[in-house]
């Protein structure tokens, strides 16, 4: 799930019948022409497989101030990094998903 705000997308409520929100196709980064909104490139760098193959297209919910909302659903599979396990079956494991954009990363492709 993430939200960002895109004043292109914003209008006036009364203009348009009162209605303050509606949905927008929003498809994965490897149909960018199918999307009717500009969508952030937001990748987990420690991922098993690209999010295009592990998460469903949704549409995107954006209301008449330009907030966009979008969450996908699907399951990430992640690589973690685990050492000690000193007290299994009753170890606390940490693992940390690191997020960013891959296209404009430093360094990380």
């Amino acid at each position: 799930r993430t939200w960002w705000v895109d004043q292109r997308l914003s209008w006036d409520p009364a203009d348009y019948g009162n209605i303050t929100t509606t949905l927008y196709l929003a498809e994965a980064l490897n149909t960018p022409e199918e999307s009717e909104i500009w969508l952030p490139d937001m990748q987990p760098y420690n991922t098993m497989e690209g999010t295009i193959r592990t998460l469903e297209p949704a549409a995107a919910r954006g209301d008449s101030a330009g907030r966009i909302f979008w969450s996908r659903p699907g399951i990430l599979d992640v690589m973690c990094k685990f050492s000690g396990l000193v007290a299994f079956p009753y170890d606390r494991l940490k693992c940390t998903v690191e997020f960013g954009g891959w296209s404009m990363s430093d360094g990380f492709q």
